[in-house]
Order: structure tokens, then C-alpha cells, then sequence
């Protein structure tokens, strides 16, 4: 599905707004899972009500706490003739900036030209809640993929899964990167990436790269799939990747509108890659870690070999902006240590062991084993206030 056409012909009047109000207090007026599944199913098919419930719980939305932010009907220009896939359509295009004061203002203006039920349904949206006691998870089992997930898939640590339950003749082990991690969605009918963070914010890529590394990356990813990886910030200058903090500080000076400063350059290292179907519904991929591990490394492998032929001004660019994380076959634990110590001397956070048989999933694996570097000790409590 694609989830920003999704509705691309809906429409919101005031009568449809009153409908969808009324299936909304339906929900509400109980408080029986089984009861609210069975009025969603009886609307299963009625558009507009799966419109609303996307446009409010798609986490790739932000609506930068709009609705706490309404200006007074008494302080705006009442702008009538709008509905409320109108407004919406043009907060996604940036038309109305809901991250600035004038985009309040206008937002502020055109809300109160709606009625009374667009409105209530309108503010719901910009909150993220609808107040009807059912979120994603409920949705999603009623109507399949409707609402997108922000998939992340996390390691179990030492304790979940110890050490002595590894088959060592089918473990490999990566370096724990030390960077803001990110999804980038390669679409093969889109011409640009899509990069967010782990909490669904999104990135504008050419405030990372330039129109050609944005061309040469989409061919070193795998088309129509979902890479995770995470993105560094090196010094142009010296090679060296900045500290976590200050990296990181300046991928969110992107989030907020600024470029990476041009004595800096964005570095992605990518671990694993699956099917988009799978990744924005949160299915599990069960294909094992090392097939999917070999897939993405073939494309690189490949992308190279294009580039160093046919484009070898482009080679060197797709090295400096995109990396396979460093990997390792281990055939015991104290191969695994010996990683995770070099990992350890070179400043690194720590390391990953990663099972052959692993699947991909949306949650903790138990195929993927964190090795950090942890202190236990004692603190004395010397005063409070």
C-alpha cells in the first residue's frame, strides 16, 4: 500500500464529517475490545473513517502539537470552504507549515471555517488521539496495513540470551555502530529516498546529500525494500566520525530545516535489509539474517563493480556516504571477544553477535545478542534537593 496516496480521493463534508463523528462515539460509548471490533468491521469498508484513523496514527505524521496551539476564534480570519482532507493535504505538502507561527495562523483560520464535527474530528487528528480507545495494533487486525509502523527490530541482551546457548559454527558478529539509526525506504517508483528516524521522523535528503550521491545510493540499496543502518557524521578533513553527540546533534539541526555544514559529510553503514511489504506492516520476514545479509551485500558488491566501470567519478562517492557495517564470522565465544575487545580499543560502542538462521521482525530477536561494555559500582548519595 501506498500509504501517502492512501485517500488521494477522499473527500470530508460537513455531512460525511457528522457520520464519521457518530461512528467515533460509538466507539467510545464502550469499553469491550470484542464491541469496538465489531463496529469497526461493520465500517470496514466506509473510506473516510480509515482516512481519519491514518491521517491521526500514522507516526511518519507530525503535527508539531497543532491543536494545543489553535489560535482563538475571536483572534482568526474564519477562512470557510475548505474540508478537512483539504487542510491536511496541504500540511503534508508544507503549504501550511504546522512548525511555524504563520502556519498556525492560517491552520487556526481555516479550522474554524469548518463545522463543528470537522472540527472535533480535525483537532483529534493534529492531537494524534481519537479518543476511542483503540490504537494501531487494533486497526491493523480489522483492516490490514491501514495504519503503517515504524518497525525496529532490538537485540536481546547476555541475560535474555546467554552466551553458552550459541551455535558458534552459525554466528557471525558486527561492530555495534555509534550513530543515530535510521530506516531508509528505497521505493523503485520514487525518485527520492526516504530516510526517518527510529521514533518516524523524517529526514530531508538533500539537506544530507547531493542530487548525485542521492542517485548513487538508490542504486546501491535494494529497490522496493526498508534498510536499517545507522547515519555517522565525518570530518571531511580528517576522516575521523564525530563523537555520538555531536553527530548526532547535527542530524537533528537537519530534522529542524538546516543542511550538514559543508566541512562535514553524512555516512550511512547498513546491517540489514527486507521487503517493504513487511516493513511498514511489522510482518515478519522469514527469510534468515545470513540470506538477507548476502542480498544487500551482493547490491553493494555490485553498485561498485557498476560505478568502478562505467562511472568511476561516482565510486569513491558511494564509499564515502555508504558502508556495509564491518563484519566477522566467529567460530566461538573467544572470537567474539577478541572483536569485541579490538571494537573496544578503536573507540567503538561494543558488538553484535547475529545467528545465520535469524528472521526479521518487529521487536526483540532473539538471534541478535548485544556485547557492551557495562560497570557495575557503588554510589554514595550526598545530598538531594
Amino acid at each position: 500500500m501506498n500509504y501517502d496516496s492512501f485517500g488521494a480521493t477522499v473527500k470530508i463534508s460537513d455531512e460525511e464529517a457528522k457520520k464519521i463523528d457518530g461512528v467515533l462515539n460509538s466507539l467510545s460509548a464502550t469499553s469491550s475490545r470484542k464491541e469496538k471490533e465489531v463496529i469497526l468491521k461493520s465500517n470496514v469498508s466506509y473510506a473516510p473513517l480509515w482516512y481519519v484513523f491514518r491521517e491521526a496514527l500514522n507516526p511518519y505524521y507530525n503535527y508539531f502539537n497543532a491543536g494545543e496551539r489553535i489560535i482563538s476564534e475571536e483572534q482568526s480570519d474564519k477562512i470557510k470552504g475548505f474540508l478537512i482532507n483539504d487542510i491536511l493535504k496541504r500540511i503534508h505538502s508544507n503549504e501550511i507549515n504546522l512548525n511555524t507561527d504563520d502556519g498556525i495562523k492560517l491552520f487556526s483560520s481555516m479550522y474554524w471555517g469548518l463545522s463543528f464535527e470537522s472540527r472535533k474530528i480535525l483537532k483529534s487528528i493534529v492531537d494524534k488521539d481519537m479518543r476511542v480507545g483503540v490504537g494501531a495494533k487494533t486497526l491493523n487486525k480489522v483492516k490490514p496495513a491501514i495504519i503503517p509502523i515504524i518497525p525496529y527490530m532490538r537485540c536481546s541482551l547476555p541475560n535474555q540470551v546467554p552466551f553458552e546457548s550459541v551455535d558458534w559454527s552459525s554466528a557471525l558478529i558486527q561492530e555495534k555502530c555509534d550513530g543515530a539509526f535510521t530506516n531508509i525506504n528505497n521505493y523503485a517508483d520514487k525518485a527520492e529516498l526516504e530516510l526517518y528516524t527510529r521514533t518516524g521522523m523524517k529526514y530531508d535528503p538533500s539537506l544530507l546529500f547531493d542530487d548525485e550521491t542521492r542517485a548513487i545510493l538508490s542504486i546501491a540499496l535494494l529497490s522496493d525494500h526498508q534498510s536499517h543502518g545507522e547515519m555517522l557524521i565525518v570530518d571531511k578533513k580528517t576522516g575521523e566520525v564525530l563523537p555520538r553527540e555531536k553527530g548526532n546533534g547535527i542530524l537533528n539541526s537537519v530534522l529542524s530545516g538546516s543542511k550538514v555544514p559543508d566541512e562535514y559529510r553524512v555516512k550511512m553503514v547498513i546491517w540489514d535489509s527486507v521487503p517493504l511489504d513487511y516493513a511498514l506492516t511489522g510482518t515478519e520476514y522469514k527469510v534468515a539474517y545470513k540470506d538477507r545479509f548476502a542480498k544487500l551485500l551482493s547490491q553493494y558488491k555490485a553498485a561498485l563493480v557498476h560505478f568502478a566501470q562505467h562511472h568511476s567519478e561516482s565510486e569513491p562517492l558511494l564509499v564515502e556516504h555508504l558502508e556495509i557495517v564491518k563484519t566477522e564470522l566467529v567460530k566461538s565465544f573467544d572470537d567474539a571477544q577478541n572483536f569485541y575487545r579490538k571494537m573496544l580499543n578503536q573507540g567503538k560502542e561494543g558488538a553484535i553477535i547475529k545467528l545465520f538462521s535469524g528472521t526479521w521482525k518487529d521487536g526483540t530477536s532473539k538471534a541478535q545478542i548485544k556485547m557492551k561494555l557495562s560497570v557495575d559500582c557503588d554510589l554514595k548519595i550526598v545530598g538531594y534537593e
